[in-house]
């Protein structure tokens, strides 16, 4: 039980020439201010854990919004050459591509014939000689016609020149070629980091 006339004091404080009223009101007035200052902190630190992740959701969406898509189209003639169970590609084309223009190209792949599989490089040169490079894998599927075959290639942006220098990204490539001409068209949609955001 609370004794407000015990004469015990605090400092020069003391709680004998107070009224019990105003002993209560001193009393819980200190309780109140202490439940006030907890909350304060509590809330401070509430706040601080909102900040961090509102800044880390904006981060993540400013990255999302750096990556823009990459798509085109484009024209190829190649040739090719037996080495044992391997077929080595020679190419270059033409073609036309968001974020690059209107740009040329040239590949090397070697397809095992066993599977079809191919490993290759790429590089996409701009109308302004900035390059594009890449390297990728693909997968040869035979037509009706055994002179013709769909490819299908999976393409990482490995970097670049000018305005792609340090760039990244990935797309996919899905072309047609004749074997006995050389000639393949297609297309190819991905996402490439935005050269004007870096």
């Amino acid at each position: 039980m609370l004794n407000l006339s015990s004469g015990v004091s605090t400092g020069s404080f003391s709680w004998d020439n107070i009224e019990p009223r105003k002993a209560l009101t001193v009393w819980f007035g200190s309780v109140n201010a202490a439940t006030i200052h907890r909350k304060n902190k509590q809330m401070k630190k509430t706040n601080l854990v909102a900040v961090i992740s509102l800044i880390a959701v904006f981060a993540s969406l400013a990255l999302a919004s750096e990556q823009v898509p990459f798509r085109g189209s484009l024209a190829a003639v190649e040739t090719d050459v037996v080495q044992g169970g391997t077929l080595i590609v020679d190419g270059s084309g033409v073609g036309n591509a968001t974020e690059l223009g209107r740009f040329a190209m040239t590949f090397h792949v070697e397809v095992d014939l066993g599977t079809l599989i191919g490993v290759g490089t790429a590089t996409f040169v701009a109308a302004n000689t900035d390059s594009l490079f890449t390297s990728f894998t693909g997968h040869a599927t035979p037509t009706p016609d055994p002179n013709v075959f769909t490819l299908e290639e999976v393409e990482t942006i490995t970097g670049g020149t000018g305005r792609f220098a340090g760039v990244t990204g990935s797309f996919t490539l899905e072309r047609v070629v004749n074997l006995v001409t050389g000639v393949s068209s297609g297309s190819f949609n991905g996402t490439i980091l935005n050269p004007g955001r870096r």
